[in-house]
This record gives structure tokens, sequence and C-alpha cells, in this order.
């Protein structure tokens, strides 16, 4: 998990194709962008706790346009 980001982001899988090669084509759509608080364990794949990241913490003039 060393070679993983900190800052990422929160999406949908939307579509999953199985291809003849026997690859995953996965259609995924991002949401919002979110930072790595920790790593739980699980068996099976990993888990993480996140937090959203507010990208419009501060109110300006061109943000609230």
């Amino acid at each position: 998990m060393d070679d993983l980001h900190v800052i990422g982001t929160l999406g949908t899988a939307l579509q999953f194709v199985k291809l003849p090669d026997k690859t995953v084509k996965v259609l995924a759509e991002g949401e919002k962008r979110a930072r790595l608080l920790r790593w739980i364990t699980h068996d099976a794949y990993p888990l993480a706790e996140v937090e959203e990241i507010d990208l419009f913490s501060r109110v300006t003039l061109e943000t609230e346009a």
C-alpha cells in the first residue's frame, strides 16, 4: 500500500465488461476528492477510511458565482 497516493477520488463504477482476453473494462465516474485517513485490515481486499475534501471551503465571489 506504500505506492498509493494519500489524496484520491471517490466515485462510482457504472459498468463492468468482461473482455475475451479475460480482462475487465470498467467505466467509472468520479464524484468527490478524498484524503486517506487509515487502512483497515480485511482478508479479501483492502479497505480504507477516508474523509471528503471540501474544494470550496472559502467563499469568494468566484466560488459563489
